[in-house]
């Protein structure tokens, strides 16, 4: 027996053979909704722009022993704003020069 509360505070109850198959048609019309079709075109675009970009940058944290840089790349998705950041602004401050390389 499922219980809840409508709108008219009124609480209604539906025996469970009722609900399991109009619970199940609602979830599989949400996902179909908001995971498919055009959305999953965009999706695979926007994975394969973020991961090069991931891997540069999670690359370059790990060489230059920045844990901290490396948990939040690895853990945080921004559509490759935060790696591109990385990559190019903030993995070049205090760089420490090679040997045979003069200060740049």
């Amino acid at each position: 027996m499922l219980v809840w509360q409508n709108s008219s505070e009124q609480e209604v109850s539906l025996p469970r053979e009722i609900c399991a198959p109009l619970l199940k048609k609602s979830m599989q019309q949400f996902f179909a909704q908001n995971f498919g079709g055009d959305n999953t075109a965009i999706l695979i675009i926007v994975a394969l722009w973020t991961l090069p970009w991931k891997g540069i940058a999670l690359w370059k944290s790990a060489r230059r022993k920045e844990l901290g840089w490396f948990i939040a790349l690895l853990v945080v998705n921004l559509v490759g704003i935060l790696e591109i950041l990385y990559i190019f602004v903030f993995s070049k401050r205090n760089e420490i020069p090679r040997e045979g390389e003069g200060p740049r």
